[in-house]
């Protein structure tokens, strides 16, 4: 549990200032692998002290490992040339971010078509296999 910020009156409590700060939160969280995370925000007034408090609980749950890359419908020379590329290796903590740069790199690369991504987990195994499929 962590308490993130408080607001004395006047100060302004901007929705999507809290928003992106909640979107971090679970982006840093996403790149650690808890692909299983829960957060839930406690708020509370305090009008005769004008204050606002914001409380966020973070139920982690269980750190997910980079399972298998699977590429599908991609030509052999696609193929090799993205395996050449991925560096998150098997067993490695999964990195939703590392697999989004990733994908964001091929899309930019002018020569390479941009593949569909899905993520398959495992529960039973913490892992995530990535599809990426052409």
């Amino acid at each position: 549990m962590q308490d993130l910020f408080g607001m004395k009156a006047g100060a302004t409590a901007d929705g999507a200032k809290i928003d992106k700060g909640l979107n971090a939160i679970k982006t840093a969280y996403l790149n650690q692998g808890y692909l299983d995370l829960k957060l839930n925000v406690e708020t509370k007034f305090d009008e005769g002290a004008g204050l606002a408090s914001y409380r966020i609980v973070v139920e982690e749950g269980k750190p997910f490992q980079m399972g298998e890359v699977v590429i599908k419908n991609a030509s052999e020379n696609e193929e090799k040339r993205i395996r050449g590329k991925w560096q998150l290796t098997q067993g490695a903590v999964f990195n939703f971010g590392y697999v989004k740069d990733f994908v964001k790199k091929l899309s930019e690369d002018r020569i390479a078509r941009t593949p569909r991504v899905r993520l398959q987990s495992d529960r039973a195994r913490q892992t995530v296999n990535v599809l990426l499929t052409y």
